[in-house]
């Protein structure tokens, strides 16, 4: 039988079926691409529902109630689907890709990495011919392995004999990319595993000057562990606008207290968090909260919303008349509006500055200042760094895929008329077979006394 490089070669001999053995049936299953491809869909669907459905640590309780309602909220919680990526079907779905990227590593990647670390790895011809890649070339004598070695290493290959068979291997780097790669996901699915199961997030807002406990602010607790008793406490908070009064940055520095431990403090902002033993927190939101105003000698505070970059809030002084306040900046002046039933807009009534006064009728209305309040996100990912290393690791498996690895093993058939010559390297097959072709040619013209092939 001809092969494309015009070399005779081959027929493997047909395996025989064998009996399976007790627990090699769920080994084979686990090992099993079809099983692969059965749980890569689930987890994109899993994925692709946690992109589309709000998830807890993104918004809270009270806002998933009103998308959805009880009844949906507790049909999507009982389906993990409220947080998709630390859900137990999730989290069971990564491990069984784990088991299986496991069990085909050891019925694939382990025997090919006992062969390779073999510094000499000779086969009979019978071990040959059951190759991916074999061709057979007409014997010329008792000199056919020299021959062979001398056209192998010529064109670099490192060549081992012992007599009866020979063993040649090129490109030894190039052949570690897949256990390279195998290994990369390993890492990677290892640091999933750990981030879903002693991870933890959440989100709250304070006042300057007030403090909150971590652990009662988190809405995703951890599977395994618990979150450290850490108290937050706001010191300051600021923020940059731009010059047509659009915000640019809003910064914080917080002070973090453990038990007896002295406090640690830091500074935040967007895009620069601050970390405190594996625990980021994130700036995520700022506002003017309240105005606080005194009317005849009484304490009041007027929640504010943002409206139309400014803070505005109103506050009810008599049954038909509304008072609106209006705030551009943190302890900055406040204007303020009178609104009856009887008209349609708002009338300006006085703008007033921090500290300051102004009489409405016999009313004297006092103005305070405001309050401001920051909004912080807090995760706890100790799988990352193993993400991230998973990724470096899965980048060179990259890299080394382009480097050939070429193993060719050479024995003299049984009958002696032939020259065996047999590859495993299917994924270089052209470059193998030139290397073929070049023995055969150097067999049948001969080798020079130097060592060199005669032209």
């Amino acid at each position: 039988m001809e092969n494309k490089a015009g070399l005779e070669k081959t027929e493997k001999p047909a395996l025989e079926d064998l009996p399976v053995k007790p627990g090699e049936k769920l080994s084979g299953s686990l090992a099993s691409l079809k099983f692969t491809f059965a749980l890569l869909p689930a987890l994109i669907l899993l994925a692709l529902a946690g992109a589309w459905l709000p998830q807890t640590d993104q918004i809270s309780q009270q806002e998933l109630l009103a998308r959805f309602g009880s009844d949906g909220v507790s049909i999507l919680t009982a389906a993990g689907l409220t947080d998709v990526y630390h859900s137990w079907i999730f989290l069971s779905a990564i491990a069984l890709l784990f088991l299986n990227l496991v069990a085909c590593t050891a019925v694939t990647m382990a025997p090919r990495v006992r062969n390779r670390i073999k510094p000499q790895d000779f086969r009979s011809a019978g071990e040959i011919e059951t190759l991916k890649i074999l061709a057979s070339i007409p014997s010329t004598g008792s000199t056919d392995l020299e021959r062979a070695a001398v056209v192998l290493r010529s064109a670099g290959y490192q060549v081992d004999t012992n007599g009866r068979e020979s063993f040649a291997r090129k490109g030894k780097l190039g052949w570690w990319a897949a256990p390279v790669t195998h290994l990369g996901l390993f890492i990677l699915l290892a640091g999933s595993c750990v981030s879903g199961l002693t991870g933890y997030s959440g989100q709250f807002s304070f006042s300057p000057g007030s403090s909150i406990k971590l652990k009662e602010t988190s809405s995703k607790k951890p599977m395994i562990g618990f979150i450290p008793d850490l108290t937050v406490r706001l010191l300051s908070t600021s923020r940059e606008l731009y010059q047509n009064g659009r915000p640019r940055q809003w910064s914080s520095k917080v002070e973090i207290r453990e038990g007896a431990r002295p406090p640690s403090g830091g500074a935040l902002s967007v895009n620069n968090p601050f970390s405190y033993k594996g625990i980021d927190f994130y700036q995520s939101d700022w506002s003017i909260s309240e105005a606080k105003l005194r009317l005849a000698g009484e304490e009041v505070k007027i929640p504010l919303s943002e409206m139309a970059g400014e803070y505005m809030g109103v506050f009810p002084l008599l049954p038909h008349l509304l008072m609106i306040v209006a705030v551009g900046e943190p302890d900055g002046k406040a204007r303020i509006f009178l609104k009856s039933d009887e008209s349609h807009n708002p009338k300006f009534l006085a703008e007033v500055p921090p500290q300051g006064s102004h009489m409405l009728g016999r009313l004297k209305i006092e103005y305070r200042g405001t309050t401001t309040r920051d909004g912080l996100q807090f995760k706890y990912d100790p799988g990352l760094p193993l993400i991230y290393l998973a990724f470096g690791v899965i980048f060179l498996g990259a890299l080394l895929v382009v480097l050939p690895s070429i193993r060719i093993w050479i024995a003299p058939s049984d009958d002696g008329t032939s020259l065996l010559l047999g590859s495993d390297s299917s994924k270089f097959r052209k470059s193998v077979l030139k290397e073929f072709k070049d023995i055969r040619h150097a067999l049948e013209q001969g080798v020079s006394k130097g060592g060199g092939i005669e032209s």
